[in-house]
């Protein structure tokens, strides 16, 4: 079922999302509905791609915020400010690592089977 307000979200997303990023969920969560319809799984796949929206912007903001900030903010950055960067980089990369799934189920690709 789409969700008409971000009160309709369930208690879960509601709680751990901002007001804005429960936008942005709302929006996805309602687009890939409708994309699935007639789908035994629609309601499922839809949460899924919401949430795979999510974590790229997720991962944008990570990188902005921990890798750049953690190298301009300093005239010679010290030795911990590579170590945020590095770790961010890393925390980036398992973040999108989850992203090519959802595409995949976005666009009903199944692979083995």
């Amino acid at each position: 079922m789409p969700y008409r307000t971000n009160d309709a979200l369930p208690p879960a997303v509601r709680r751990h999302l901002p007001p804005h990023a429960q936008d942005v969920y709302r929006e996805a969560f309602n687009h890939a509905f409708a994309a699935h319809a007639g789908d035994p799984r629609q309601e499922e796949a839809s949460h899924r791609i919401a949430w795979a929206d999510y974590l790229v912007l997720a991962m944008i903001v990570l990188s902005l915020s921990l890798v750049v900030h953690s190298l301009i903010a300093f005239s010679e950055p010290p030795e911990f400010a590579f170590s945020i960067a590095a770790g961010a980089c890393a925390a980036t990369s398992v973040l999108m690592l989850a992203y090519p799934f959802a595409i995949l189920g976005h666009y009903r690709i199944e692979i083995g089977v």
